[in-house]
């Protein structure tokens, strides 16, 4: 997590009323704060999660929470967004997270 001083504290608080929110918490990064979003949804040891191949966070993330990557794959080589269809057809019962980033200004779609 971030550096949690009188002015992270002042920043959280700020952004809670803003956003009418219960709770606020500032991270140090993107990482930090995805493996936070999935300790939060529960994510835990074994637990699938259908997300891109152009992830550079994602073996911190599935080293801290244990979890199986399911990978998607792009569109095309000129459309580096997660490809739909296959989405689709990662879906099964087992995935229990489907995992998005905007990346390099790279839409995720």
């Amino acid at each position: 997590m971030a550096f949690h001083g009188e002015v992270t504290a002042r920043f959280e608080d700020e952004f809670k009323k803003m956003h009418k929110a219960r709770h606020a918490f500032a991270v140090s990064n993107c990482s930090v704060g995805l493996y936070l979003a999935n300790v939060v949804l529960g994510i835990k040891s074994g637990d699938e999660v259908i997300c891109p191949r152009l992830l550079l966070w994602l073996p911190s993330i599935r080293a801290a929470c244990r979890s199986n990557a399911v990978y998607a794959d792009i569109t095309s080589s000129n459309n580096l967004n997660i490809s739909p269809a296959d989405i689709e057809r990662k879906i099964t019962p087992g995935p229990r997270l489907l995992s998005l980033s905007i990346m390099r200004v790279t839409l995720a779609i």
